[in-house]
């Protein structure tokens, strides 16, 4: 059932009574592509007395917000929305019960529960109109569904990966990066599958960990081009990131070499492949001794990323500022921004870790 949340609207669910639908979404107030669902819902909802739609916001930063956009909201939202509550010694069972049980880890996501109690369907709400008349009027074939479903688990590799995100946590929350190395290296190499996932990561923990394979599997990663063609890039970014701000690294002359290498081997079909790729040689070219080279390259690439109507406070621009005030022997403070904590691609967002 639903356990482990507060009722903010709308009378709570105690249990699934037999004969009525349920629609169970779990959403996020951070969430754009959610905040989108809430007019579909309301519409459904009033559409349908038959069902009863629960939207219970989890993954939150900070629940008082997600109750107080739902109080914002008044009549908005049409149907009853809840909250996850906040881990109090008691895990977080919506969590454990609907989303980890179902490999879940996007939001929104809605589970359509039929007059039996039993998931019939689960995707995005959005989609879940079609499916909601089969369920009503009995002809949803709830077998056929869940073989989809298993099927779709199979063929993109979910429980494999949801296994290894654990084992690596487990490592990393342990204080062993090495073993965490490992075990990337270990999935991997049994579920080729999931190197584009997750391929940078493992890159990212060998370079800060000093990895002496570490330029070994950048040359990997950046020969991967058929189901990215702009991996390389990707790669060149994560290496010249840490030269740029790190002095301890594992070979730092030959991973710059290895930038500049890559980098003079890859086309250049537009302004902003140009622009990067001479954004990642100014630094390769600092870590290798060549200042007047790198000072010169960063300012090109300036120009360019002018030309380009690039924002002045853009990371890139203002990190080749920085370079080449560095050069200089004069200061310029500047960070990079914390990686974001969520990314939404298309309507669905997801949490990182």
């Amino acid at each position: 059932m639903l356990a482990g949340i507060d009722y903010v609207k709308g009378a709570p669910v105690d249990q699934f009574e037999p004969g009525r639908c349920y629609l169970i979404e779990l959403w996020a107030s951070w969430c754009g592509p959610c905040r989108a669902t809430i007019p579909h819902l309301t519409a459904l909802q009033a559409k349908h007395s038959e069902l009863t739609i629960v939207g219970v916001a989890i993954w939150e930063r900070d629940p008082a917000f997600a109750r107080a956009l739902i109080e914002e909201m008044g009549d908005a939202i049409g149907y009853t929305v809840a909250v996850e509550k906040a881990d109090l010694g008691g895990g977080y069972p919506i969590r454990v019960d609907w989303a980890d049980a179902s490999y879940t880890d996007a939001v929104p996501t809605a589970f359509l529960i039929d007059g039996e109690g039993r998931i019939a369907w689960l995707g995005n709400p959005n989609d879940v109109g079609f499916v909601l008349m089969s369920v009503l009027d009995g002809s949803h074939d709830r077998t056929a569904a869940a073989e989809t479903y298993r099927g779709w688990l199979e063929e993109n590799l979910i429980r494999e990966e949801r296994a290894l995100i654990d084992a690596a946590r487990s490592a990393i929350d342990a204080g062993d990066p090495g073993a965490a190395i490992a075990v990337y290296g270990q999935y991997l190499a049994a579920f080729p599958g999931l190197e584009h996932e997750f391929g940078m990561r493992r890159l990212g923990l060998m370079l800060t960990h000093r990895h002496p394979e570490g330029l070994a599997y950048a040359a990997h990663l950046a020969a991967i081009t058929d189901r990215d063609p702009k991996r390389p890039r990707e790669v060149l970014r994560e290496i010249t990131d840490l030269l740029m701000d790190r002095d301890d690294l594992y070979d730092v002359h030959g991973l710059a070499g290895f930038c500049l290498d890559t980098s003079a081997l890859l086309p250049r079909p537009s302004a902003e492949d140009s622009f990067y790729l001479s954004w990642y040689e100014a630094i390769a070219l600092f870590r290798l001794g060549r200042a007047a080279e790198a000072v010169e390259v960063a300012r090109t690439a300036l120009a360019a990323g002018t030309a380009q109507n690039a924002p002045d406070d853009d990371w890139p621009m203002a990190n080749l500022r920085e370079l080449i005030a560095r050069i200089d022997g004069t200061t310029l403070s500047a960070a990079e921004p914390a990686g974001p904590e969520v990314v939404c691609e298309g309507d669905v967002c997801r949490i990182v870790s």
